[in-house]
């Protein structure tokens, strides 16, 4: 009788793990946007689009943690720490594609190979640029 107790006991934490330990799927893409005027340079910039929708840049302690594996197309590079000091825009800088996940997550990349993960979740930032 023990020991049957103890067989269920544990096929339920085997079940368990199995379930905890499973994989999620990839995190889709939900809508690419072209031609977003947006200038990622210290890092607290919001996004705004002209339909109303805003997006964060993450924190710079999000910004080490963050997994982009789960993203499709997440060959790209993360984003960038806050700037010391912060020049103009050049060609290209300001001005890009926006691609927004399922999870409110979104990447953009201007012209010119600026980039940045931003989330639809509000952020306050605690240094001006």
């Amino acid at each position: 009788m023990t020991e049957t107790i103890l067989g269920i006991a544990l096929g339920a934490v085997m079940v368990g793990c199995a379930t905890e330990e499973s994989p999620e799927g990839p995190i889709e893409t939900a809508e690419v946007v072209e031609d977003v005027e947006y200038y990622h340079a210290c890092g607290n910039e919001t996004l705004h689009l002209q339909d109303g929708r805003v997006f964060y840049p993450l924190l710079p302690e999000e910004q080490d943690d963050f997994d982009e594996s789960p993203y499709s197309s997440s060959a790209r590079p993360g984003p960038a720490g806050p700037l010391i000091a912060v020049a103009p825009p050049g060609p290209g800088d300001d001005a890009g594609t926006l691609t927004i996940y399922d999870d409110g997550m979104a990447y953009w990349e201007s012209e010119s190979g600026i980039t940045a993960w931003l989330s639809d979740e509000e952020r306050e930032y605690n240094w001006d640029c």
